[in-house]
Order: C-alpha cells, then sequence, then structure tokens
C-alpha cells in the first residue's frame, strides 16, 4: 500500500469513528443508552 492509499485509509477510518460516535451521542440524548454503548465500541474499532 502506498503513502496515498494509507493516508485515504486514516481519513475514511476517521470519518467512519466520528460517525459512529455521533450517532451515540444521538442515541444517548434519546435516552437509548445500549444502542449508544454498542455504537462507542463500533468508534472504538474504527
Amino acid at each position: 500500500m502506498d503513502l496515498e492509499q494509507t493516508i485515504m485509509s486514516l481519513i475514511v477510518f476517521g470519518g467512519n469513528a466520528k460517525s459512529d460516535a455521533m450517532l451515540a451521542i444521538d442515541s444517548a440524548k434519546k435516552g437509548d443508552f445500549a444502542q449508544a454503548d454498542e455504537q462507542i465500541a463500533q468508534a472504538e474499532q474504527a
């Protein structure tokens, strides 16, 4: 994998993690803490 592909992968994975974290915040605001925990776990794996 060349440098450009590595950089793009980091950007994509970072975006996915942010998206999961934002979904977790939204779920927590709605009181669905079980779903929020799952989404945080997904964000940490990204």
